[in-house]
């Protein structure tokens, strides 16, 4: 994928992800202020301390590495986080990445497992359902050789990303829900490096596995409502 379309999935993806949830949430307050409460008291999520678990489908749109060309992946993470204030979460997470396949390169495709930390923070919690992210892990690449040739390197490496989200209250969206689930789609901007003999026609061994992740979910408190 070429770097100018990459940013423009990314930009685009971003407002898919907040957009829709920020208006749901949006008309969900306006529909309670018309039943008397007002704007600054209302919060649909509220501050649910309980920790969750938030299993989530995962789109991987990687950028070119060295005039190879990494297609894009379908893959799924999960994550166990606990809000520690209303305007912070940490997590951790598992990610996925499927099998993508690659061309130009002595490499047919990659197996890519991504694990680490993530903190979230909520600007506005009361007001608006969005949040930033950051997060900080390890990389497991299992690479296989076209043609199934010679080794198949299986090397690791550490990655960060960043990007932002949105979370909106199941019955905020019309669907019954005692226990406290919310749907969640983010986007994260994630750099992953690693060093691996290329061979080919590159003449670098340095492979960057970066890109633009889009995800989808739930995000499930993992204990009953305190009420």
């Amino acid at each position: 994928m070429q770097t100018k379309s990459a940013v423009v999935y990314g930009l685009a993806g971003l407002s898919l992800c907040v957009t829709p949830l920020t208006w749901a949430q949006t008309a969900a307050e306006v529909s309670r202020v018309n039943t008397g409460k007002t704007a600054q008291s209302y919060d649909s999520l509220g501050h649910d301390t309980r920790p969750y678990v938030a299993p989530m489908l995962s789109v991987t749109f990687p950028n070119d590495s060295n005039g190879a060309d990494i297609d894009t992946t379908v893959g799924g993470a999960i994550a166990l986080g606990k809000p520690f204030t209303p305007y912070f979460s940490g997590e951790v997470f598992a990610n996925f990445a499927g099998e993508p396949e690659i061309n130009n390169s002595i490499f047919e495709k990659v197996a890519v497992l991504q694990y680490g930390l993530t903190a979230m923070i909520y600007p506005a919690p009361t007001r608006l359902p969005v949040y930033a992210l950051a997060s900080y892990g390890l990389s497991q690449f299992d690479f296989d050789r076209v043609g199934g040739r010679g080794d198949e390197p299986s090397e690791t490496g550490s990655f960060w990303d960043i990007g932002a989200g949105a979370r909106i209250a199941l019955t905020d969206i019309g669907i019954p829900d005692p226990w406290g689930v919310s749907l969640r789609a983010e986007y994260r901007y994630r750099q992953a490096d690693v060093n691996v003999e290329l061979g080919s026609d590159s003449t670098a061994d340095e492979f960057d596995i970066d890109g633009h992740i889009f995800q989808l979910g739930l995000q499930i408190p993992i204990l009953p409502p305190s009420d």
